[in-house]
């Protein structure tokens, strides 16, 4: 086991000071009420997770923008109105000991209930592998870009402002920010292409 020691040392990112090296990864639960505000049930469970002693954990995947959406049980961090939750969130965590990251995420053209509706976008109209039988999405104007881009700005200063220590972007999975580094998901000639 000593090989192991360092596992539950502390550790430093920049200026934050973890009380190990065990990270808990963003796993979704769909537990948030319908509007995306933090429910009695995130509480609890993001209690249960914290009393297992890591020393980062990273919620699930929480909306910076309402047409980015992965479901109406998300998380949502778009508004002012979601921070006095997502404080009670990662209040839970570090009366544990833990440090709370929030990830970060817009689904771009990866959304069925959009894509249903014709209000899903991407960088480009090319359909998704998964929900092109939907349609293609709407091309982003460099208006939405610079929207989009903004809300994550906004979204990471409302994480700080209800406690996160620190936020990580959801770049994977073909969402938004792996949309606009593929060939598959943008064919733009400006300066997102």
């Amino acid at each position: 086991m000593k090989t192991l020691e360092h596992l539950l040392a502390p550790m430093r990112i920049r200026n934050l000071e973890i009380a190990n090296r065990l990270v808990m990864p963003a796993m979704g639960t769909m537990l948030g009420n319908d509007d995306g505000t933090v429910s009695e049930a995130n509480l609890a469970y993001i209690d249960r997770r914290a009393a297992g002693g890591a020393g980062l954990i990273i919620n699930e995947i929480t909306e910076v923008h309402p047409l980015g959406a992965a479901s109406p049980r998300c998380l949502g961090v778009w508004d002012d109105k979601f921070i006095p939750g997502l404080t009670k969130f990662a209040a839970v965590v570090h009366a544990r000991g833990s440090k709370i990251a929030m990830q970060l995420h817009h689904t771009g053209r990866e959304n069925f209930m959009l894509q249903r509706k014709k209000k899903a976008v991407g960088p480009s109209a090319i359909p998704s592998h998964i929900f092109g039988f939907l349609g293609a999405p709407r091309e982003m104007t460099l208006e939405d870009i610079e929207e989009t881009i903004a809300a994550f700005g906004s979204a990471a200063v409302r994480a700080r402002n209800a406690g996160f220590d620190a936020v990580e972007l959801h770049g994977a999975h073909g969402y938004l920010l792996m949309q606009f580094l593929s060939a598959h998901s943008n064919c733009r000639t400006d300066q997102y292409g």
